[in-house]
């Protein structure tokens, strides 16, 4: 990964530093903070040095599952940090939920392993905004973008991390997928998943039109669920916080899909329980189980 040791200790450092609870983050003060002379030791990592990123990531990805099991969902979410700033690489005005608004910001997209033992962050691709291609290359130039760069949309990356971490050096035993509405009305990912064999489930907009039965016409997923009889809605909490359990009503319709795609498909819905918001997502048998599994006996759910 490293050409050499200086830049193993440098790169440590400048982790350690990541993570330290200083009050700003950069070169200088990280390199304060680790007893270095000068930042140039950092400089000289991040600006000039060589090292092999897509091995590390390849270890990063090796290490998760050895340390927390191989039996786990994999989580694709993204995040923003504001910038004040044009020139780090994917900055622009774009839509972020750490502001909760339109900033300027660089956004990343994430993947996630997460098990019963823990979770970690092993795979991110930094999401460039479409205006950084409507200046040409001279702008990906300057912001020291790592070769050609593709333009791709949030769900495609996803979908390339998953394909990485399938080929990697050390494949979990047992993958599920989940995310948002940006991978849940995802094509590419939903067919990566298909051909992969993986379960999966995935939030999907209210307006998605979904079919019970391939002989009638699609509805919409929230008219789905709002047929849904009372009698088939459970109580299953997904965790504990400050005011103890989690808990929402669950119910999920068999979907009727292409004849391509294989494994039993379901609309599953989230209700809360004083609100009666709801949300839906599109599920491939197999995933279900791993998150109701443990609550308490199935009852009327069925698969």
């Amino acid at each position: 990964m490293f050409g050499s040791r200086p830049c193993r200790m440098s790169a440590r450092d400048y982790t350690r530093g990541l993570l330290a609870s200083l009050e700003r983050k950069n070169c200088v003060t990280i390199a304060e903070w680790a007893g270095h002379s000068s930042p140039d030791r950092l400089h000289y990592l991040l600006e000039r040095a060589v090292w092999d990123e897509r091995e590390l990531r390849g270890r990063l990805g090796a290490l998760a599952v050895e340390h927390l099991g191989g039996d786990g969902v994999l989580i694709f979410d993204e995040t923003g940090d504001l910038k004040k700033g044009r020139a780090s690489l994917g900055a622009a005005r774009q839509y972020t939920g750490t502001a909760g608004r339109v900033e300027n910001a660089q956004v990343s997209t994430w993947a996630v392993w997460a098990t019963a033992a823990g979770h970690a962050l092993i795979d991110y691709e930094v999401y460039l905004h479409s205006e950084w291609f409507a200046e040409g290359d001279t702008r990906l130039g300057e912001a020291h973008a790592p070769g050609p760069v593709a333009k791709r949309t949030k769900d495609q990356q996803a979908a390339e991390m998953l394909r990485r971490l399938l080929a990697g050096p050390a494949r979990p035993s047992a993958v599920s997928a989940t995310g948002d509405e940006i991978y849940g009305n995802s094509p590419h990912l939903r067919r990566s998943l298909y051909d992969a064999s993986l379960p999966f489930v995935l939030a999907c907009a209210s307006s998605t039109k979904l079919r019970t039965d391939a002989l009638i016409e699609p509805a919409r997923a929230d008219e789905l669920a709002a047929s849904i009889p009372t009698r088939n809605w459970q109580i299953h909490a997904i965790g504990k916080d400050a005011k103890g359990l989690r808990e929402y009503s669950w119910a999920w319709l068999d979907l009727a899909v292409a004849e391509e795609t294989t494994g039993h498909h379901y609309l599953l819905v989230r209700r809360h329980l004083s609100t009666g918001e709801q949300d839906v997502s599109m599920s491939v048998k197999g995933w279900l189980w791993w998150v109701l599994g443990a609550c308490r006996p199935l009852g009327r759910w069925r698969v």
